[in-house]
């Protein structure tokens, strides 16, 4: 009985050095068109670094435009965190998050051809 509970107290050891060790990101929002109106389809992409290569975390909006996406990024790695926002008959867009925080991240999408950029809103959440 003694030998079970010993793999189990590292087991407990190991989560905990490991979050001591990442940092959480949480990022919430919503994408628009320039009307204001949800942008159905809507992926957000944050792309980080993960041990030796490259994690990439995909949510679909949902049908209101709204999203949320949480991600553990190691200390050690980097200070922004590069997000791209697309959907099909939009212009693409992308921004720059710090780490460490949670935010609230408002996106408009032009209609694609339009010529325009997409432009974002971040704050502190």
């Amino acid at each position: 009985m003694k030998r079970a509970l010993g793999p189990l107290v590292l087991i407990g050891a190991a989560v905990l050095i490991r979050s001591a060790c990442d940092d959480r990101l949480s990022v919430r929002g919503s994408v628009l068109d320039p009307e204001g109106q949800p942008v159905a389809g809507a992926v957000i992409m944050a792309t980080y670094p993960r041990r030796m290569h490259e994690e990439k975390k995909r949510v679909k909006v949902d049908d209101d435009g709204t999203f949320r996406i949480s991600l553990l990024i190691p200390r050690a790695e980097m200070s922004l965190v590069p997000i791209r926002v697309s959907a099909p008959g939009y212009e693409a867009a992308s921004v720059a998050v710090p780490r460490n925080q949670h935010h609230l991240l408002e996106v408009v999408l032009p209609p694609y051809g339009s010529g325009a950029q997409g432009s974002f809103t971040l704050e502190a959440d």
